[in-house]
């Protein structure tokens, strides 16, 4: 299981389907970055049932059976973890295969979530959030276009507010 690393929401996010009987995803509903051990001290934990530890992953233990989790490290900066549960323990052979393929997979999610983030910098208004006017536009393209293909009828609606600035400066968003 990949673990993104949200520093403004301050949480830990899964990145990849969870299974549903871990009771991780209760888990992460109220973890915090800092609750990983493996992004805490950004190195590579491993939790074996039954073994005694100084200190135990508020994270991992929502898994039976051993795990891993190994940091996904960018210029020295944690964006989140790599989560293994395994059967049996791992070799060291098989430790130093997972850590490779972790360093060679950080720089790419990393340039993958630095595009996610792009994007959606580039459709949304900063200050309100909602879609700005070239979002919406590829929008209703998009929805014209299924439309036509599937023969189904379109219909919009659009509102125009009065004095949106003074509702905004109430009940909008504010800058971070």
């Amino acid at each position: 299981m990949v673990l993104n690393r949200n520093n403004s929401a301050d949480r830990l996010e899964a990145t990849t389907e969870l299974p549903p009987e871990s009771g991780l995803a209760e888990r992460l509903a109220i973890a915090q970055p800092r609750d990983c051990l493996a992004v805490r001290l950004a190195r590579p934990h491993d939790e074996v049932p039954g073994a005694e530890q100084l200190i135990s992953c508020d994270v991992c233990q929502a898994l039976d059976g051993p795990k891993s989790c190994n940091p996904l490290l960018v210029g020295g900066e944690v964006i989140g973890s790599v989560l293994l549960s395994h059967g049996t323990d791992l070799t060291d052979q098989h430790r130093l295969r997972v850590k490779d393929s972790v360093t060679q997979a950080a720089p790419v999610l990393a340039n993958l979530r630095n595009l996610a983030i792009a994007q959606l910098r580039a459709a949304t208004d900063a200050l309100t959030g909602l879609p700005n006017a070239r979002a919406v536009q590829d929008t209703l393209k998009r929805l014209v276009a299924q439309a036509s293909r599937m023969l189904w009828p379109l219909s919009a609606v659009l509102i125009d507010l009065d004095h949106f600035k003074e509702v905004n400066d109430t009940f909008g968003q504010r800058p971070r």
